[in-house]
């Protein structure tokens, strides 16, 4: 009975421990190709621009027509094109700006 609990602690030991390095071999290989991947960014980030752009630019526009200065295009329509237009709705308007 003494041999075969010895045994079966030795097999569990054993099984735990060929695990345990299993997972350590998997966490190398893990770590080298992390600094790998790391080392191929280094790489090029140099030769890669960086650029920054704003889409949210606060200004005070009080006109009507196409703002151009915009990354979009904008179109103020105020009332006065409204009645302008003769238009009897929205969709009228829009039809006679030629944006529907």
């Amino acid at each position: 009975m003494k041999t075969t609990l010895v045994i079966a602690i030795a097999l569990v030991v054993g099984s735990a421990w060929a695990v345990k390095a299993a997972d350590e071999k998997d966490a190398k290989e893990q770590r080298q190709q992390d600094k790998k991947v790391q080392s191929e960014k280094a790489k090029r980030a140099p030769d890669e621009g960086t650029s920054l752009t704003g889409s949210l630019i606060k200004r005070n526009v009080r006109r009507a027509g196409e703002i151009t200065d915009s990354s979009s295009q904008v179109l103020v329509l105020d009332r006065d094109a409204i009645e302008r237009s003769g238009a009897s709705d929205l969709k009228q308007v829009l039809i006679r700006r030629g944006i529907h």
